[in-house]
């Protein structure tokens, strides 16, 4: 293969990552895709690119915060529509084991009609006890569609 040949695939390929990364800049859902589906894929893109599903060791909800910040930074509307503890009946203790947020995200497809995605979001506690007494949680989440 020729220099200039290798030259115009690097070129290639640099153009379809800015071409990807320009769908992840602010407002990047919006009247950008035809379907549910891709919309619902773009937004766990989003959210995946930004490292929101992981472990966290806080006392603050530092991944919840790091979520609402990804929606807020790429333009994705957003309501808390629940957040509750939950335990299970396994635990020699009534504390809970895990918290749930249930947000409902509003975003259009290419055609202009909305959707509101439903999104659960589990932090479920990890530390010694596996119970609200620790600050370490496993943060997940996935569309309810």
């Amino acid at each position: 293969m020729r220099k200039s040949d290798k030259l115009k695939n690097i070129a290639k390929v640099n153009m379809n990552l800015n071409n990807r990364f320009n769908l992840l800049k602010e407002g990047a859902v919006d009247n950008k895709f035809s379907n549910k589906k891709t919309i619902v894929n773009a937004l766990l893109n989003i959210l995946n690119t930004e490292g929101v599903e992981g472990r966290y060791t806080d006392e603050h909800w530092e991944g919840i915060n790091k979520l609402t910040n990804t929606f807020n930074k790429y333009g994705i509307e957003y309501e808390l529509q629940s957040a509750k503890y939950e335990h299970n009946n396994d635990f020699k203790t009534n504390l809970p084991n895990i918290k749930i947020y249930v947000f409902n995200v509003t975003v259009m497809d290419k055609m202009g009609k909305q959707y509101i995605l439903p999104l659960k979001v589990s932090c479920a506690f990890v530390g010694k006890t596996g119970t609200s007494e620790d600050t370490t949680y496993e943060l997940t989440y996935y569309f309810m569609v």
